[in-house]
């Protein structure tokens, strides 16, 4: 994990870093310039004060959207309707110098939220700049390769959530309706394109969406632009050890609407879930009934 502060220069393509790392429960910190015109990176580690001078180690590439970009998702991050707590973001997708890249932006006025990218070489990044009972829409992306855009309704109280997903393997579609039922350990899965049914385990046990009581805080900060009336929200940062791995998430202040979730594991590996469209409370009363074509198996 990273944290840390930047400034950036797309005009003069120069950054300037500042950040902390821990890796296997070791702390470091870091302060860095990239001068790419100049092609050179200066890298001081704030604990030796030691500098080393290098080519830059990444190639420039914009935080914002490209011209090119496609528009990929419009939502609210934060709870729609709760003053103070929502942002509108646009998601975009594309390509810059033969890279896959993903950025999500505030709206109107393009205030970075995300970046995610994936170079040619298999290099990955993802970046963010920056309630028990809920209805969301969510993009979940597994290691770059995996996305899915959907609708989710989370009952953590009885402990079951029901999805609409609209998945991306590969750059193979499909459609399905999900209800997980944690207390019974089941996961009915219908193929909304062939109306198969599978009835299964839950494909990975039973992690809350909010702040637990044990969580360790570790931040907070504001997503989008500080300052600005409507394209800002403050959140809180917490992370959390489970007996399977262990989760990082981020909530609104201060009524703790989920914003992300990143769920790590040696089985699983990463998994991360951004929320859209917040709704307090379950309107659909079928949100959570089993498909009939579940029913007979």
């Amino acid at each position: 994990m990273v944290r840390g502060f930047i400034a950036y220069d797309e005009t003069q393509r120069r950054i300037r870093v500042i950040e902390e790392q821990r890796e296997q429960k070791e702390d470091s910190a870091y302060e860095y310039l990239v001068i790419y015109e100049q092609n050179l990176e200066y890298r001081v580690d704030l604990h030796t004060r030691k500098c080393n001078t290098t080519q830059p180690r990444e190639r420039f590439r914009p935080i914002g959207v490209p011209p090119e970009a496609k528009f990929m998702f419009e939502g609210v991050i934060g709870a729609a309707g709760v003053a103070g707590e929502t942002v509108t973001v646009a998601g975009f997708a594309g390509q810059f110098e033969g890279n896959d890249y993903e950025v999500t932006v505030t709206y109107p006025n393009c205030f970075p939220v995300t970046h995610g990218f994936k170079g040619k070489d298999g290099h990955q990044d993802l970046t963010t700049l920056v309630v028990s009972v809920c209805m969301s829409s969510f993009q979940f992306d597994k290691e770059r390769g995996f996305m899915v855009l959907g609708k989710m309704a989370y009952d953590e109280d009885n402990r079951r959530i029901s999805e609409f997903e609209d998945e991306t393997i590969n750059k193979t579609r499909a459609y399905y309706f999900k209800v997980k039922l944690y207390n019974e350990n089941k996961e009915y899965t219908l193929d909304l394109k062939t109306r198969k049914c599978n009835i299964t385990a839950p494909r990975s046990p039973w992690h809350p969406y909010g702040v637990p009581p044990d969580a360790q805080f570790r931040a907070e900060a504001v997503v989008g632009a500080a300052g600005v009336p409507g394209e800002s929200v403050t959140v809180a940062d917490f992370a959390h050890q489970t007996t399977d791995g262990g989760f990082g998430f981020a909530v609104t202040e201060p009524s703790c609407f989920p914003v992300g979730h990143a769920f790590f594991s040696k089985d699983r590996g990463l998994e991360i879930t951004n929320f859209y469209d917040l709704q307090n409370g379950i309107k659909d009363p079928e949100a959570f009934t089993i498909p009939k074509e579940c029913m007979s198996l």
